[in-house]
């Protein structure tokens, strides 16, 4: 049996050639980090075991958590360790199932109660490691398909049900997924790009990734009782199919109303209309050189770059120095405060609705440093977890006209305004007057000034738990106003209902008990109706839905308690201080409302940069989000003086539009028309797949928890 090694945590593997001679004594299995060469055949000795013995898991954690990229992780099943010549060349990790994953479940076809119960015949492929000193073709494919015969056995030992599939997922950035392709795995398509978070849900972090899957008991729908749904091929178009989808372009009839918007010369005169908005921001500045700086800042903001921070445009545009744009944003004499103050003013003549709402949600920005203002270890709603980032505080205005982000602040933690941090304050520029404050009273400063102003109609404040579980901000709403706040599943409310009042025992009447909201929605005393929320671009939006006057525990106050029970399984709660004679549809239409500026934020940093930021001071924060939020505003008032009646032409489109115009050249228009009307066409088309998917299993839902449902069975497009 050949020696084995472990090299020393602290020491890096260079080009080695001979065993390390440092061995550390708080590691009593040891390996060789000498490079194996050649080429993998079947007469090579593999062999794979499990890691249940104090020394192996202790070997497969040091070398996971050492070679592998996202380090170790918790929650493993059952951990593999493969064995060449008495060392180990791999690693593999396996876990319980992602919750939801479209791909997976329509290629399965299971129903929400067919998940509940077959998640468990799952697993995930969370961990696969070659070590990197290892250089045997074809390995990994070998040991994937080795690991996967013993897999079953082990899932049913460990798990206790046999196991019917395997998952995984991999990053196309990174990596390609050829050991998947090679040991069989099917590619079913790629993830949505959201993030389990254990506070609020799911949160979108926008790096989607290939899913792949591989089969282990062909008979595991007949297990299940479900059939497999149809899926769209992966892997984007050929360049065959490329040029048929040009040729089809040319022969696309679209709505004749409709196809009239995309007039030449009207696209043609975006860059004067572009500079004519600016031209409203003008006395925000102290000189007129500075307002074309701000048009290249824009215009970059739209283009393709991949970051979007002040140097890049500089180098894309080639009109101004990296140095000039950065001090546009950091040193320039100008007032973003009165920017946003104008821009909230054009927002409130085209927005301004009787059904208008204010909605306020934080936005969290992952940061690797430590220098720019506000960043610190905290938790990072992008990521779900807790990381250095900046939090910002953000308001928006919605109408049926449209939505808008109108107003935003940086939180700044409260270890900031300690000595330990006076060199970063003067760093950052952070100005002096500024003291602590949290993230509930940024907001209500913003609520006070939106009310001060006096320029929005606005009935309702919208917010997600962070603002439901704070009664100063449930307090401080004002007068006239009424509040829908997402609330945690944990807080305590006594029910007023007479039904739930306890009979009388005697003359004594026994009070009900305060109650966490979650266990109202499984209470068989709750009344449940099913309704149809809105539409969305897949079809009817459904949810099993109820409202209950409550009294909060801690605080005395009465109001509504409104419960959303989604097809998958998914649960919110909010809280309404609304009169006791509110519809139960107007709640349904508010809990909808709230996140359209969730959507802004997605279309601010999908096509806008809203987060490729690379400044340090407060100005530099403050002046980045007032331009992204400007320049979000144009393009969506020219969405929506092109298609008033909102006939799908998106955002996305508006901007490619415009970023096409301001190139001045008619080649790149037409071109970035006949893209969008071909987008236009095709979704149309899915539109109408996926609705008549969609209301069939509304339906199918409706009957299987026995309640009526009225639900749009027909898209508002059809009519194109």
């Amino acid at each position: 049996m050949g020696e084995a090694y472990i090299q020393h945590p602290n020491l890096e593997l260079g080009n080695m050639t001979t065993p390390a001679d440092v061995i550390d004594e708080s590691y009593p299995v040891r390996y060789d980090t000498n490079p194996i060469n050649g080429r993998l055949d079947a007469n090579t000795p593999i062999t794979i075991v499990v890691a249940d013995s104090p020394e192996t898991q202790r070997l497969w954690d040091h070398l996971i958590g050492t070679y592998h990229p996202l380090g170790n992780r918790k929650g493993l099943r059952i951990k593999q360790i493969a064995f060449f010549q008495e060392r180990p060349v791999g690693l593999l990790g396996w876990s319980n199932p992602a919750l939801h994953l479209e791909s997976r479940d329509a290629f399965i076809g299971w129903s929400f109660e067919q998940k509940n119960q077959g998640l468990r015949h799952i697993a995930n492929n969370a961990r696969f490691l070659i070590m990197p000193w290892i250089h045997l073709e074809n390995l990994a494919s070998h040991l994937l398909s080795k690991a996967l015969k013993a897999l079953p056995a082990l899932w049913l030992r460990q798990v206790g049900v046999p196991l019917y599939l395997v998952e995984t997922f991999v990053d196309e950035a990174s990596y390609f997924g050829t050991c998947y392709h090679a040991a069989n795995w099917t590619h079913l398509g790629y993830s949505k790009g959201f993030a389990r978070v254990r506070q609020s849900g799911f949160k979108h972090h926008g790096n989607a990734k290939k899913v792949f899957v591989r089969v282990v008991d062909r008979r595991f729908r007949v297990h299940l009782g479900c059939r497999q749904r149809y899926l769209p091929p992966t892997g984007g178009l050929t360049q065959n199919q490329i040029e048929s989808v040009s040729q089809l372009m040319n022969r696309i009839q679209f709505h004749e109303e409709l196809d009239n918007c995309f007039n030449l010369s009207q696209i043609q005169e975006l860059p004067l209309k572009l500079k004519e908005f600016a031209e409203g921001f003008r006395e925000c500045f102290g000189r007129a050189s500075q307002l074309p700086v701000m048009i290249t800042y824009w215009a970059g903001l739209m283009s393709q770059l991949r970051r979007k921070n002040a140097e890049a445009i500089a180098l894309e545009t080639e009109t101004y120095a990296p140095r000039t744009m950065q001090d546009f944003l950091c040193n320039y004499k100008w007032d973003h405060n009165l920017m946003l103050e104008q821009h909230r003013v054009h927002v409130a003549k085209r927005l301004n609705a009787c059904d208008g709402a204010i909605a306020f949600d934080p936005s969290d920005n992952p940061k690797k440093g430590k220098e720019s203002v506000g960043v610190i270890r905290q938790y990072c709603g992008n990521l779900g977890k807790v990381e250095n980032c900046q939090s910002g505080i953000y308001a928006s205005y919605i109408s049926d006209k449209g939505y808008e982000l109108i107003d935003s602040r940086l939180y700044i933690p409260e270890p900031w305004f300690s000595d330990e941090y006076a060199v970063r304050r003067r760093k950052a520029d952070l100005p002096s007057r500024l003291t602590y404050q949290t993230r509930i009273e940024i907001a209500l400063n913003m609520l006070a000034q939106i009310e001060d102003e006096a320029l929005f109609e606005y009935g309702w404040v919208l917010g997600d738990t962070l603002y439901g579980a704070s009664p100063q901000f449930r307090a401080a709403v004002p007068k006239g106003r009424h509040y829908f706040l997402d609330a945690q599943d944990c807080l305590k409310v006594i029910p007023l209902d007479p039904e739930w009042q306890e009979p009388k025992r005697g003359r004594l009447r026994i009070e009900p008990k305060a109650q966490a909201i979650a266990t109202f929605a499984t209470d068989p005393k709750v009344t449940w109706h099913l309704r149809q929320l809105g539409e969305g671009t897949k079809g009817p939006i459904v949810a099993k839905v109820a409202q209950l006057r409550v009294q909060i525990e801690n605080s005395g106050e009465e109001v509504w308690l409104f419960i959303r029970h989604d097809p998958d399984g998914r649960v919110k709660f909010a809280l309404s201080n609304a009169p006791e004679d509110t519809p139960l549809d107007v709640f349904c239409g508010l809990s909808l409302r709230r996140w359209k500026i969730e959507q802004c934020f997605r279309e601010c940093k999908d096509m806008l940069g809203m987060a490729d930021y690379e400044n340090r001071t407060w100005d530099g924060w403050h002046r980045h989000m007032a331009l992204v939020m400007t320049l979000h505003f144009f393009v969506q008032c020219w969405c929506l003086e092109l298609d008033p009646d909102n006939r799908g032409f998106t955002r996305h489109m508006s901007r490619e539009i415009i970023t096409a115009a301001l190139t001045e050249s008619p080649h790149n228009i037409q071109k970035a028309v006949n893209k969008v009307k071909y987008h236009l066409w095709r979704n149309y088309q899915a539109m109408a797949s996926h609705w008549r998917t969609t209301v069939a299993a509304a339906l199918a839902w409706a009957e299987h928890i026995g309640l009526p449902l009225e639900c749009s069975r027909v898209p508002p497009l059809s009519a194109l």
